[in-house]
């Protein structure tokens, strides 16, 4: 809404209205595409995008109203689909730096700091920041140093990236008419076959 200018932040807490039922939820928001079947996850809300929320079944094109804690509304827009299998992903960028360069191979430090973790991630291709390509040949060393090939040559000033995905789901929000009642925590067992033979007793 052009009214509301507070940053909307991904999985902070809104009160939606989906039709006639409202409830508190933690909405994670995603691009929109019709060409793809993954999408980037946004850290907030920007323009037109994708809200994706744990509710009760609702269909399109249900009308939906997003409120904030303090009853502003924030965005307005409707269901799309109801679809548990929607893949949302969230990319994390490591990032090191070139010790030696000889032409398209160089010795790069600082992205991991263990010899495991360089033959973990090793069929992950690298990228720089200047737009060339490349891969992890091998682990050097045991501080996490490893010997990296690029389809073209590199500069001392580059900086080596490797783009890692990681799939998220929106949090779980309980409806309050489904919470359970609070107790104190005692619980009263009985004796099974007991109980039965008092309904026996009882019979007579």
């Amino acid at each position: 809404m052009a009214s509301y200018t507070t940053p909307i932040k991904s999985t902070q807490r809104a009160l939606v209205q989906v039709g006639f039922r409202r409830f508190d939820a933690f909405p994670i928001y995603s691009d929109v595409s019709i060409k793809s079947d993954k999408f980037k996850v946004n850290k907030f809300l920007m323009g037109t995008m994708m809200a994706t929320i744990i509710s009760p079944i609702s269909f399109a094109p249900t009308p939906v109203l997003f409120f904030s804690e303090l009853s502003e509304l924030m965005a307005i827009g409707n269901v799309s689909s109801v679809n548990p299998d929607r893949i949302m992903l969230k990319k994390v960028v490591l990032s090191g730096i070139p010790m030696r360069v000889g032409k398209k191979k160089a010795l790069v430090k600082d992205m991991f700091f263990n010899p495991d973790d360089v033959n973990w991630f090793k069929p992950v291709d690298l990228y720089t920041k200047y737009g060339k390509n490349g891969r992890i040949v091998e682990s050097i060393g045991t501080k996490g140093h490893m010997k990296c090939i690029f389809d073209s040559v590199l500069t001392q000033k580059d900086t080596i990236m490797m783009a890692l995905y990681k799939r998220v789901f929106p949090k779980w929000s309980i409806l309050p008419e489904l919470e359970k009642p609070e107790t104190n925590g005692d619980i009263v067992l009985e004796d099974p076959l007991s109980v039965h033979a008092s309904k026996e007793n009882s019979s007579f």
